[in-house]
């Protein structure tokens, strides 16, 4: 069965085998989750047990919730699609903020019982399991941040650019020339965090929605010993990007997750994952952020490097137009302890500025610094700052957030 989205055109009567909407009726808001990606068509939905199609004229993934009215209710019911709706940026990040925890834990969780169960779990839905271990097995490696290549695509597919990537190939297969210079590929998208994060949330709902109430199992506070979770700080005005580690602990026998837990840790996810997008991009301001949170897998960790690039085009030099690049990083590394920097460069001049938290480690870090500077004037660039000082930036990284309104989709 299928839905035309577009009021103006004749509407689709469902018939069949229609579960549940016996009840429904006119005016009355229903929400459905999408099965399946779609740039632009047809795309499958579910509302509890029903499943029907819809044409779309926007990108959608797998995971997303969308809303139909009810035209008219019955035995042979009419629905209507609703293009999502906008809403003021602060209200956004409220929601999200009331949603969002930090994504090392979450995922540390996850991995944790991907490394100790099988791929056939009979005591957990198999497309959980599987889309699950997909997740955890798209998370990039430490080694994989050592290199440019792999490093643009692990940021590409940190889940702050989906929606980015959904828009271009939907302008590629509508035959739209795009301003990207490298179009993204359809397997950017399948291996992206956020939509890994969807699928996994779509497949554990129908789970969730089966379960009596009152049922839970072990508590989520035991799945995996996970240490004491941190309620991270909104990005916007921060001087100090803290990076996240989180150990992924050994999994006690039979130890698995419970599926309303981890359905509140996916939706979490997302929401951080959206707070980072909203203080994204601002087209108005005179500097243009992008924040964005790359999780990774070292060793026995789960780490988040958190990153924000800026682009200031107050500082423009001469008239060519050249704006200054700024990346500011934060880490945490073994024997150093938190560690930020901050990467300007305008034309082929650079600047690199170090903070490390602990006194001890500013001469270990300065240390290095010469073989940095070779490194990069190796490249033909030209240092002007090349330091390490003891404590944390003292600049703020963006300005006020801008009263604008976004479209949410997911």
């Amino acid at each position: 069965m299928q839905i035309n989205p577009n009021p103006g055109l004749r509407p689709t009567i469902l018939t069949g085998q229609l579960p549940g909407t016996q009840v429904w009726q006119p005016g009355e808001i229903i929400k459905a989750l999408a099965l399946n990606d779609v740039a632009k068509g047809t795309a499958r939905f579910r509302h509890n047990t029903l499943v029907f199609e819809a044409q779309l004229d926007r990108p959608m993934a797998k995971g997303e919730t969308a809303q139909f009215r009810v035209l008219k209710g019955g035995e042979k019911p009419v629905l209507q699609y609703l293009q999502p709706q906008t809403e003021p940026v602060s209200t956004a990040i409220n929601r999200a903020m009331m949603q969002q925890k930090p994504l090392a834990p979450v995922l540390a969780r996850i991995v944790a019982y991907t490394a100790s169960v099988p791929e056939q779990d009979a005591s957990l839905p198999a497309e959980v399991v599987r889309t699950m271990k997909g997740l955890a097995s798209a998370l990039p490696g430490l080694d994989q941040l050592t290199r440019p290549d792999t490093l643009r695509q692990a940021l590409s597919q940190s889940g702050t650019l989906l929606e980015s990537h959904l828009r271009v190939l939907a302008e590629q297969r509508s035959g739209i020339q795009g301003k990207a210079p490298v179009p993204p590929s359809t397997a950017i998208v399948e291996g992206d965090l956020k939509a890994g994060l969807l699928k996994l949330l779509a497949s554990i709902r129908p789970v969730q929605q089966q379960l009596p109430i009152g049922v839970g199992g072990v508590p989520h506070a035991t799945f995996g010993n996970a240490s004491t979770e941190y309620a991270p700080q909104p990005p916007v005005g921060r001087t100090v990007l803290r990076a996240g580690r989180e150990p992924v602990a050994e999994l006690l026998p039979g130890q698995k997750p419970v599926m309303p837990d981890l359905m509140k840790d996916v939706t979490a996810a997302l929401g951080r994952i959206n707070i980072l997008q909203l203080f994204s991009g601002h087209a108005d301001a005179a500097v243009q952020t992008w924040w964005t949170e790359l999780p990774f897998v070292n060793a026995s960790h789960v780490e988040v490097l958190p990153l924000v690039i800026e682009q200031d085009s107050s500082h423009v030099t001469g008239g060519d137009g050249k704006h200054r690049w700024t990346v500011n990083l934060g880490f945490d590394l073994d024997g150093i302890g938190a560690l930020y920097a901050r990467i300007a460069m305008v034309e082929t001049q650079v600047s690199v500025q170090f903070w490390a938290e602990r006194e001890e480690s500013v001469d270990k870090v300065n240390s290095f610094l010469s073989t940095l500077r070779s490194d990069i004037e190796s490249d033909g660039l030209s240092i002007s700052i090349l330091h390490c000082d003891h404590g944390q930036p003292s600049q703020t990284l963006t300005s006020a957030l801008p009263d604008q309104t976004l479209e949410l989709r997911a």
